[in-house]
């Protein structure tokens, strides 16, 4: 098979992954996030999704996105909605951020630390307009935090 046919599959995969019609839940699972205790996080997301199956969602555990202070780390995607990074997660706060959100539609601002795109929402700012990111540049590690490290067709996607 040729790259070109690999690229145009991975990308395919990638646009399914962030076809804006299913939730999304990006959830930093590289070391200092385990060792901050993001698997136990990781676990809850993924019991409160077993719970709510009426909720369209993909979780995809991440590397790190530089900020090992605020870990463990996850953002959520909602559809139609601007992705809001949160941290400091303990397990209690990952069920209350799916069932607040993601079933009751309520955002919740505890624990956010921005947006991760453009879009407004009120009482929260953009993530890369904070402290750490502003003065930053990404271009080697851009997609730290955003895809699958152990998923080479996300690589290749992007």
């Amino acid at each position: 098979m040729k790259f070109a046919k690999i690229r145009q599959k991975a990308k395919r995969g990638w646009e399914l992954l962030h076809d804006g019609k299913r939730a999304l839940i990006l959830i930093g699972t590289g070391t200092c996030g385990r060792s901050a205790g993001a698997h136990d996080v990781l676990q809850a997301f993924k019991k409160t999704l077993k719970k709510h199956q009426d909720i369209k969602c993909n979780i995809v555990e991440v590397g790190c996105m530089g900020l090992c202070y605020a870990e463990p780390l996850a953002i959520i995607f909602k559809p139609g909605k601007s992705g809001i990074c949160y941290g400091r997660l303990t397990p209690d706060k990952a069920t209350e951020l799916m069932e607040s959100y993601l079933v009751n539609d309520r955002i919740v601002l505890d624990n956010a630390l921005g947006s991760v795109d453009e879009g407004s929402i009120k009482g929260l700012g953009v993530l890369s307009d904070t402290a750490v990111f502003k003065p930053q540049v990404r271009r080697i590690l851009k997609n730290c935090g955003f895809i699958d490290p152990t998923n080479i067709n996300h690589y290749i996607a992007n």
